[in-house]
């Protein structure tokens, strides 16, 4: 079958029964006819239909009888969903004996192929071929046109290489849910197709899947203007040489550049891909000097010694860890209802999860600077530091305390590699240090000296109020006049907190839905496992219990990353306030409202989340 499949199926009619012939099954195919004067039901594509060839689809099932509700043994159910626009073919259906069907049997045939395929019942393989040709014939579309068809007033339209795609019908049948290929809509589905490793598989080919679905062309001025890599920037700009972001990132602000993760990629997949994770800067982003980036390992006493990151590399033995990393202001937005705080208003997507390589922090310590390599964390204390100062190259600096980075089971590391590759630019390569369960912000990007302390970090996100607990009765400037934030405990673990990644923000229910899936993350606090996540669809009148499915099996007490669930929820009605709370072995439990955890600076937000549903 999938030498049929793979086959170009051009020419006449005699062709497309030499492939469909290639499989015993009976078969059903589609091909063109001309001059019929057929249209698609999907409006966009009328004002072409007339005067563009349509794509003719061969579909091969197995010998199960069409209509059975039996599994087909097939292969990719993602081109099969194309069969769902069944409006923009004619359908013909034949058997392997090339014995053309009559019309009312191919009508019964084709009804029930596609009712099998939309049950779920069965899958297809497509091949598509006898497409309109990539010509001048497509109306020519701006991309500022595009990005008005971006789902919220009905039309969705996407772009690849400089072709225009209304998948408006295809959304909900996209075999990777409907969120994910939202996070396209109105833009190019190019960065979005890179995400995904199945995308990569030599038999998927995008443009066969998209090639229904085309409406236009994008204009060529943009098309030019995407594909060049030049930036207009001044010479003396500092954010002249600014990483380029992936166009699914919610940008907060762009210099510094701020930008949340896409709430529906959170926990799905498990570990966050690179381009995705969140982005907090406060200064420009330096330049990666690689390998030959230089650490310097210094305490009070005077002692220094310094490496490259090739020397970490070729010296000692990787270790790898995965984390969690929140921004200490996630969810800093959701509080805003109850009082202006102070700083980036983010959601839920200042959080993201990687695979972290690096070389443990404690091993570098005591084979460079202590004489008992065996007790690096006895051995600080004993010269009198209780911290640990990560410096880095933007001349920011935070430090944590000493019993956290050079314990062995504080997990504390040198990082190098970020998801199997070298840590992007933005996410502090060419080394950053990686303090698992610790707030974002300990966990210093560019890190280019180490120092073992008797005293905390200098600086404004040390001791100024940036990161500092702070109580709610502080709800003025007026009333931090005067304060020593110094004194006030540094922010460092956070609380048990959780999310939702689906339904995303926007979405809304049918009239007749009486469940809804509801799909989330949780995080215990400091390193504690997850062990219930309830979900609400009332308000917290009525709870279920959810799924617990990825994260599980980590270590006791080190559990720094994301527990994924799932929850299948009873909904009424009328409209639906979803509600979760999350509990971590240690009794962590989250507060109703944000109005529990008010601060000033709107850190450590861990109260229910709320996603509010219309009917539609």
């Amino acid at each position: 079958m999938r030498s049929a499949l793979s086959a170009e199926t051009t020419g006449s009619r005699n062709s497309f029964f030499a492939a469909a012939s290639a499989n015993p099954a009976k078969t059903a195919g589609v091909t063109p006819r001309r001059g019929t004067g057929v249209r698609p039901v999907c409006h966009t594509w009328a004002a072409s239909w007339s005067r563009r060839p349509r794509p003719k689809i061969l579909v091969l099932a197995s010998s199960k009888t069409l209509g059975t509700s039996q599994a087909f043994s097939s292969s990719s159910s993602s081109v099969a969903k194309l069969l769902l626009f069944d409006c923009a073919y004619d359908i013909h259906c034949t058997t392997a004996s090339h014995a053309p069907l009559q019309p009312i049997e191919r009508i019964a045939t084709t009804a029930m192929l596609l009712s099998a395929l939309r049950r779920g019942a069965i899958r297809a393989t497509a091949v598509i071929t006898g497409g309109a040709a990539l010509s001048e014939e497509y109306p020519v579309f701006t991309r500022e046109e595009i990005s008005k068809r971006d789902g919220k007033r009905g039309e969705t339209w996407v772009t690849y290489k400089d072709r225009v795609y209304d998948i408006s019908e295809f959304v909900n049948a996209h075999p990777g849910g409907a969120q994910k290929i939202k996070l396209a809509a109105g833009q190019s589905v190019e960065p979005f197709w890179r995400i995904y490793k199945q995308h990569l598989d030599p038999a998927v080919d995008i443009q066969q899947i998209l090639a229904p679905m085309r409406i236009g062309t994008l204009h060529e001025v943009d098309f030019a203007k995407e594909t060049s890599i030049q930036r207009e920037k001044k010479e003396d700009d500092p954010y002249k040489d600014e990483p380029e972001r992936h166009p699914a990132l919610c940008i907060h602000t762009a210099e510094p550049c701020n930008a949340e993760a896409p709430v529906a990629m959170l926990g799905d997949p498990y570990i966050t891909p690179s381009e995705l994770w969140y982005v907090r800067n406060h200064h420009p982003v330096p330049l990666n000097d690689g390998d030959s980036h230089v650490l310097s390992i210094t305490t009070d006493h005077g002692n220094e010694v310094s490496l490259s990151v090739a020397d970490l590399k070729k010296n000692y033995t990787p270790t790898k860890v995965i984390a969690t990393m929140q921004c200490s202001g996630n969810r800093r937005g959701h509080m805003n209802q109850y009082g202006k705080t102070s700083g980036t208003a983010w959601g839920s997507g200042a959080a993201s999860t990687a695979e972290w390589a690096g070389v443990p922090l404690r091993v570098v310590v005591a084979d460079l600077l202590f004489k008992d390599k065996s007790t690096p964390l006895s051995t600080a204390k004993t010269l009198g530091a209780s911290h640990v100062i990560f410096e880095a190259k933007d001349d920011m600096q935070a430090s944590v305390p000493v019993e956290k980075a050079l314990s062995e089971l504080g997990d504390c590391i040198l990082a190098y590699e970020m998801n199997g590759e070298p840590i992007p630019r933005d996410h502090g390569g060419p080394l950053r240090a990686i303090v698992p369960g610790y707030a974002g912000v300990r966990n210093v990007k560019w890190v280019q000296r180490v120092k073992l302390s008797s005293e905390e970090a200098e600086g404004a996100w040390q001791r100024g109020m940036n990161y500092k607990a702070m109580p709610s009765h502080w709800r003025t400037k007026q009333d931090l006049q005067g304060v020593d934030f110094s004194q006030l405990p540094s922010i460092h673990e956070l609380p048990v907190q959780c999310a939702f990644s689906s339904p995303a923000p926007g979405d809304s229910l049918s009239t007749d839905e009486e469940s809804i899936e509801v799909k989330g993350w949780a995080l215990g606090s400091a390193g504690r496992s997850i062990h219930r996540v309830e979900v609400s669809a009332d308000g917290g009148e009525t709870w279920v219990a959810a799924d617990l499915e990825e994260g599980l099996d980590q270590p006791y007490g080190r559990a720094w990353a994301w527990t994924t669930w799932s929850a299948e929820v009873p909904v009424g009605s009328g409209p639906v306030e979803l509600v979760a709370r999350a509990h971590d072995l240690g009794g962590g439990a989250m507060p109703r409202t944000p109005a529990d955890v008010w601060n000033i600076r709107g850190l450590n937000n861990n109260s229910w989340p709320v996603a509010r549903l219309e009917r539609s």
